[in-house]
């Protein structure tokens, strides 16, 4: 093994760490505590319980079928960051532990209930989790930073 890799490994496995604890946290604590919707800003944001048995923003695909496919893509997309993007930026490695703690999370979710549990509710947004928006917001700052964090 690469020092490159061993050194993209470590803060991958601590943000990744991070961002599947804080949601798994934030996600008992709903569930066992929360009685009623919390308004934090009235008719914009607001705490909730949802239990979503799709994917992304509410698409319906077969259980079966989800269960292959997200550890398939979390392969394969780690595949691909090792392959074609920088391991030595520090963007990368939070960007894709972001990523991959919150795919984990919500995957461990699916094994366990058979759907995602959501507690966040922003405007006309569908309801998500902190996991959704690691995944989310990660995948865009890799898209949008492609051209300065590919390798050359």
């Amino acid at each position: 093994m690469s020092k490159q890799f061993i050194k993209f490994v470590s803060l991958f496995v601590i943000v990744a760490f991070v961002t599947f604890a804080l949601d798994r946290a934030i996600k008992e604590v709903v569930v066992r505590f929360l009685t009623q919707d919390i308004h934090i800003i009235e008719g914009f944001v607001r705490i909730t319980y949802s239990q979503n048995p799709g994917v992304a923003f509410g698409l319906q695909i077969p259980q079966i079928v989800q269960l292959i496919l997200v550890p398939a893509l979390i392969v394969g997309g780690f595949h691909l960051v090792t392959q074609h993007l920088r391991l030595d930026s520090v963007f990368v490695q939070i960007t894709v532990g972001a990523i991959a703690g919150g795919a984990i999370s919500n995957f461990t979710d699916r094994i366990l209930h058979s759907y995602v549990i959501d507690y966040l509710a922003i405007w006309f947004w569908p309801v998500f989790n902190l996991a959704d928006a690691a995944i989310t917001v990660g995948i865009l700052l890799l898209v949008l930073f492609y051209g300065k964090i590919k390798r050359v």
